[in-house]
């Protein structure tokens, strides 16, 4: 009995994917899904295996989807792929170097919503050199069996090689080092010396200064931004913010531990939320997405035609161009910025680090997970400063995918910071 239900359900998702292939339907149109890929192992070594993720993010009533890979076949081994153990999924098909991978919910179950892995594929590295898994294409199909194709552009690079890290591992853009602090050190009170013919002459008028006396001439404290910020331009956000009302989104009560935050960051103009009046606060987040927000909060605009040549037409164009040409963003060797990638923690860290005169303190790095890694300094200077926060074991995890909740929190932090800490938010 179970056989036969196997193989009629199979038959029937291979017939509704026939259907719906003949007829796709924008039924996506209201909230633009993002994906992306990750993997377990940025630098594999022969023999090895290894996991890419295809990741989903504002997803809406996702209930079935076909995903399309290609790989390098010359490197890379093929050896299973996983979709999760609800629903029904058939066997990847294999053609040449391209993987397509299916999945549906069944009966009644809803589709899903927000952040997803949509598959998990193993490969086996067999040779050497820079081998690139490619996510080209996505069927996806919601509940009422309304379907939209999606082309895509992500991908990342397994450096086959010893297993020793890659230089340029995935999800790690070129960022700008975080700079140290550029005003004048204090100086030490020189007494006026004596002229070397009179050795007996003491000079009356620089009395040796008492312990724990603070000189008259000690120069002011240096600013909280470098040269790239202008903090003119936030407090006139912040006090425009005061004639602004604030947006209410279904999805965050009044008694929530950050509404506060989120209520002022709809004052400054930095999130709007969904059209469906939710907020998401747990919703993965884009490199474009952060991008929008963090220009939003710094009052930026584009200061040339500098740009990365994969953001063309892209509808966060002019806040990527903004960052790059204001010289907070690198983006990829490449010369890709990936705006559709999801951004992890450990780039958020590296971008805010780059704007800010802060430098990690010589005490032990406060996370267990961060030390060695490319963002390293970086975390350490925000963690310092009150500006970032790990999770309650002491872990940071720096390559976790940043929530909606999290970019935004870390943004009002700093923006609380360089304002005297005079915002009312919750922290």
């Amino acid at each position: 009995m179970q056989r036969k239900r196997l193989v009629f359900n199979l038959s029937l998702f291979l017939c509704l994917f026939s259907v719906w292939s003949l007829s796709p339907i924008a039924a996506f149109a209201d909230s633009a899904p993002g994906f992306s890929l990750s993997l377990t192992n940025a630098s594999p070594a022969v023999d090895d295996t290894f996991q890419v993720k295809v990741n989903g993010a504002n997803l809406i009533d996702l209930y079935a989807y076909e995903v399309n890979l290609t790989y390098d076949a010359s490197r890379l081994q093929f050896v299973r792929a996983d979709s999760g153990n609800t629903g029904f999924a058939i066997a990847p098909i294999l053609k040449d170097n391209a993987i397509q991978v299916a999945h549906t919910q069944i009966g009644g179950t809803a589709g899903r919503n927000g952040s997803a892995t949509l598959a998990t594929l193993t490969f086996k590295a067999i040779g050497g050199g820079n081998a690139e898994v490619k996510l080209s294409s996505l069927k996806l199909v919601n509940s009422q069996l309304a379907a939209t194709v999606v082309s895509s552009s992500a991908y990342v690079i397994a450096a086959v090689g010893s297993g020793q890290q890659s230089p340029t591992p995935e999800a790690t853009p070129t960022t700008i080092p975080t700079p140290t602090a550029t005003s004048t050190p204090t100086p030490t009170p020189t007494p006026t010396a004596a002229p070397a013919s009179t050795p007996a002459a003491t000079p009356a008028s620089t009395p040796a200064a008492s312990p724990g006396t603070t000189p008259t001439a000690t120069p002011s404290a240096p600013p909280f931004f470098n040269g790239k910020i202008s903090l003119d331009a936030i407090k006139a956000i912040a006090q425009k913010s005061d004639s602004v009302q604030a947006v209410a989104f279904k999805d965050v009560p009044d008694h929530s531990r950050y509404a506060k935050s989120i209520a002022l960051a709809t004052k400054f103009g930095i999130v709007k939320g969904y059209a469906d009046g939710l907020f998401r606060a747990d919703a993965s987040v884009t490199r474009a997405e952060f991008a929008s927000m963090f220009v939003k909060a710094l009052g930026l605009e584009p200061t040339g035609s500098s740009n990365f040549k994969d953001v063309g037409g892209h509808w966060a164009e002019k806040d990527i161009k903004a960052l790059k040409s204001n010289g907070i963003i690198n983006g990829y060797l490449d010369g890709s910025f990936k705006p559709n990638q999801i951004i992890t923690r450990a780039e958020i860290a590296s971008m805010l680090s780059s704007i800010i005169n802060a430098t990690s303190s010589s005490t032990p790095i406060k996370f267990n997970d961060v030390s060695g890694g490319w963002a390293e300094r970086a975390i350490g200077a925000l963690a310092d400063s009150g500006i970032i926060k790990g999770n309650g074991d002491g872990a940071f995890r720096p390559q976790a995918h940043a929530t909606r909740l999290e970019s935004l929190l870390m943004i009002m932090r700093m923006l609380n910071m360089s304002l005297g800490l005079t915002l009312d938010i919750d922290v």
